[in-house]
């Protein structure tokens, strides 16, 4: 049986090798040498290209491995976050976000960070991720105040199923207020607020409702370490199981509460993914589980709702559990040791942007839908 395993455990790493080569070779030859050839006038052999640069890049892979087999697995994880970061991850995810991209930005954070990680990893003595902390910060300021610079403000694109529309937006103190007092004076409008949201992105209360009364104890039985810490994340699940109860039930809701129904949906995956799992990790710190279980949760987070509501209802959630924390144990943050702190940080950036890809393609698809369903209600 241990053979099967084994012999499958290759099969499934050498598909994802030869993926990520194949889409290397192609991206090379297509996005980078058939442009640069055609605007100079040249004609190229494309499978030719796309062979050499499999070849190359495969041959270089190996050579790197054998040169660095005494490095340990944290310099891997370092080294690989230090050259995702500074290619695609910002730019990817503002993309996503609607901010309008270009090449122009990409190099601009590129650029940036590569410039001042070289600088600090040669001219100081600071930490290893110190360093990379402060690289990402740097970059990311570079690059919109670049971005507002070059468009004289914010560029964004909305798209739709079938149509993109360009905007500029030139922040200023009055419109921010006249945003935020809407949020915090008009509550009376919550509950249509958050209707129109339901009605753009849908909602899934019974499937969720599921997935919190089946998947959390599993984390929680490989989470907790001592019985002194159980009751904490026990009672905090136990409130959770009532909350979703009440989504369950949503056809036995009176009609005078049915106008609420989703102003709950939202406080429900509030207390449910980002608190309940921001509290689960503060309470065992050390635990993997918890840390995986915690970016699972924002992971189904950003499945369930749009990337504005995620990061508002997300910040409200983890803020939260961070007060909840601070007076159940005197403790303003949990002890995190570092090591445990930098994997959680790079699959939480692993995390958001494979929920950004999801949550915005649903967005598409629920897009399309109501445009479909608005046609035939009009040659009705």
């Amino acid at each position: 049986m241990r053979i099967f395993l084994f012999i499958g455990l290759l099969f499934v790493l050498a598909s994802t090798i030869d993926s990520f080569l194949h889409a290397a070779g192609v991206s090379f030859s297509l996005d980078l040498v058939k442009p640069f050839c055609q605007r100079r006038g040249f004609i190229i052999n494309e499978v030719k290209w796309t062979k050499g640069a499999i070849f190359t890049i495969g041959s270089l892979s190996v050579l790197m491995g054998f040169l660095g087999r005494n490095l340990p697995l944290t310099a891997y994880g370092y080294y690989q976050a230090v050259v995702a970061m500074s290619t695609i991850t910002l730019p990817l995810i503002v993309g996503i976000m609607g901010l309008k991209t270009n090449k122009l930005s990409f190099f601009t954070f590129s650029i940036s960070l590569i410039f001042t990680w070289g600088l600090l990893t040669y001219c100081t003595k600071l930490d290893r991720y110190i360093i990379f902390f402060i690289s990402m910060t740097v970059a990311t300021l570079v690059y919109f105040i670049s971005h507002y610079i070059f468009n004289k403000g914010f560029a964004t694109v909305h798209r739709t199923a079938n149509t993109t529309r360009h905007s500029l937006h030139t922040p200023s103190g009055k419109g921010f207020a006249r945003t935020l007092t809407s949020w915090l004076v008009a509550p009376a409008s919550w509950p249509k607020s958050a209707q129109k949201k339901v009605y753009d992105y849908g909602s899934e209360p019974f499937l969720f409702s599921l997935f919190f009364v089946c998947i959390p104890p599993l984390i929680l039985l490989n989470t907790i370490q001592s019985y002194s810490a159980i009751y904490i994340p026990f009672i905090a699940y136990t409130i959770g199981i009532i909350l979703v109860t009440g989504l369950m039930l949503k056809i036995n809701w009176p009609g005078s509460l049915r106008s609420y129904f989703d102003l709950y949906w939202f406080m429900t995956l509030t207390y449910c993914l980002p608190f309940f799992g921001g509290l689960l990790f503060m309470v065992n710190p050390q635990s993997t589980s918890a840390m995986l279980g915690f970016c699972l949760y924002l992971l189904i987070f950003m499945i369930c709702v749009d990337w504005q509501t995620f990061i508002t209802l997300s910040s409200l959630g983890i803020t939260a559990s961070l007060i909840v924390y601070r007076v159940l144990s005197g403790h303003f943050w949990p002890v995190v040791e570092f090591n445990m702190g930098w994997n959680f940080a790079i699959t939480l950036v692993t995390v958001v942007i494979t929920g950004f890809f999801f949550s915005r393609k649903k967005e598409l698809y629920n897009l399309s839908q109501v445009k479909k369903a608005k046609l035939y209600a009009g040659s009705i």
